[in-house]
């Protein structure tokens, strides 16, 4: 066994040396074990990870058992493993019933930017006790990002404002890799007015009838990995009263993702926002 610092809790975390049935609990993080070549170690994974094996083919993943979702766990999944890890944030909530299991677990940081992005990537790798492995695995996203940043600035000039579904209306702020990415993509959010990670509730309500009248695109993230855009889009437009070439409809986990495909989602956003202005 050895001790991990994790940033996100602020202690000393025992860790077995050579885990080999791990649980992870959130996509992103699942995203960086098979990234890493590890995935026949994962033998749990939470719901939402399900949507990610989906939208990255990753198929394997589709036949391990359901360890949780976002804010709880499945015990009798849970119980025999070596390792769970997850992300910080809401799901710091997890560590009280995993401590109470008697499981190693591991919590990386929530990324609040793009660069947080490539830490928790080091931090995933660490748990995993793959350094080197994992230091490679973020310079290919540090590439992917510089990528984005080569490129011709995107928007024609035009502000947007972004919108996400999670099965509640939220609005991510400044301190998101959302927002930090696509304005690296040279792309002008009214989003960064908001300085903090992210808004939801009423804050949510009120941000969205504010920001979308500055803005003259809404990118609109929906929960479902197969969203009917055409129907989403004229309900968003006229929501916001919106011509419906104004609104960008995204399938989950193209944005809200933090895992290292990152950059390979924000390039598709780029697409779409390119599409756009052919037709203006």
């Amino acid at each position: 066994m050895r001790l991990l610092y994790s940033p996100e809790v602020r202690e000393y975390l025992e860790l077995p040396d050579e885990p080999s049935r791990i649980v992870s609990l959130t996509p992103s993080v699942t995203e960086v074990i098979v990234e890493l070549g590890l995935k026949d170690r994962l033998v749990g994974v939470s719901s939402w990870c399900k949507a990610l094996a989906i939208v990255r083919s990753y198929e394997d993943l589709m036949k391990l058992p359901v360890a949780g979702s976002y804010s709880d766990i499945i015990p009798g999944v849970i119980r025999g493993t070596d390792l769970v890890i997850f992300s910080g944030g809401y799901q710091r909530s997890l560590v009280k019933s995993l401590k109470t299991l008697g499981v190693n677990y591991y919590v990386a940081n929530l990324p609040k930017s793009v660069w947080g992005v490539g830490d928790m990537i080091l931090q995933v790798s660490a748990a995993l006790n793959k350094l080197n492995e994992g230091i490679e695995l973020s310079r290919k996203y540090l590439r992917g990002l510089r990528e984005i940043t080569e490129s011709l600035k995107v928007g024609g000039g035009a502000r947007a404002y972004v919108e996400l579904n999670l099965g509640e209306l939220a609005v991510p702020g400044y301190f998101s890799h959302m927002i930090g990415g696509l304005e690296l993509m040279g792309l002008e959010t009214v989003n960064k007015k908001l300085l903090k990670p992210y808004a939801i509730g009423d804050e949510a309500e009120d941000l969205a009838n504010s920001f979308s009248k500055e803005a003259e695109l809404i990118i609109y993230e929906d929960r479902s990995i197969r969203p009917d855009v055409g129907k989403l889009r004229r309900e968003v437009a006229r929501k916001y009263c919106k011509g419906v070439d104004d609104v960008i409809i995204l399938p989950a986990l193209t944005l809200t993702d933090y895992g290292p495909k990152l950059p390979y989602n924000l390039l598709k956003v780029k697409e779409l926002i390119e599409l756009r202005e052919l037709k203006h």
